[in-house]
């Protein structure tokens, strides 16, 4: 798990703590490079995004970095501007997938498969080693969970109940809730106002 910046107020003065999951709670970028690992291995040795990246060896490697670049603009491609963001994420994946391989140049018969199995194993990226037991402590000392993405609430739900689905979360707070055409530019913004909220139904007071 990333070591957090230190809170400019004693952490027991706070009442809710979130987490941007996917990054955070969720070992991503790692991971989603040891998925590419069937397509990885139709390219020639030669290739710049040839990673030898796996589930069990997870160092990112170069090759991984510039998958994981391609990854990126892909990504920022499907989900930005009006409406995209709120595609369920398997099939953005999907895409993505595709997409990666028509840039690296293979094609092969199994390529659709393979597409569609990386798209549903979204819910399936491991959370990082501490994650779980971290939460589970933060959640015993009294203090509120909220799960954040800028993902939509198919693919965040599937996390939440399947590698994360012993936390407790107070509040999940994905894609769909934030209303504007890029789910990543305000969702701070959204989080701050929708906590305050939620937390004035729930008779916790004020939140600040």
């Amino acid at each position: 798990m990333p070591i957090p910046s230190p809170p400019r107020k004693p952490l027991k003065s706070f009442k809710v703590i979130s987490f941007d999951v996917y990054g955070t709670l969720i070992d991503f970028k790692p991971s989603i490079v040891a998925a590419f690992q069937p397509l990885i291995s139709h390219l020639p040795d030669s290739s710049p995004y040839k990673s030898r990246m796996t589930t069990s060896n997870h160092e990112l490697d170069p090759g991984g970095a510039k998958l994981l670049g391609l990854f990126k603009q892909h990504e920022d491609r499907l989900l930005v501007g009006k409406g995209k963001g709120l595609r369920r994420f398997d099939g953005v994946m999907h895409d993505i997938y595709l997409g990666i391989a028509k840039d690296v140049g293979v094609e092969y018969a199994e390529l659709e498969v393979e597409a569609e199995a990386f798209g549903k194993g979204v819910g399936q990226l491991p959370a990082f080693p501490d994650s779980v037991d971290t939460c589970l402590r933060l959640s015993r000392l009294g203090y509120k969970l909220v799960f954040l993405s800028n993902i939509e609430k198919w693919a965040s739900h599937q996390t939440a109940d399947g590698p994360l689905g012993e936390v407790q979360f107070w509040r999940r707070y994905a894609a769909n809730d934030f209303e504007q055409d890029d789910p990543d530019r305000n969702k701070l913004k959204h989080l701050i106002s929708q906590v305050k909220n939620d937390a004035h139904e729930d008779g916790m007071g004020v939140v600040q």
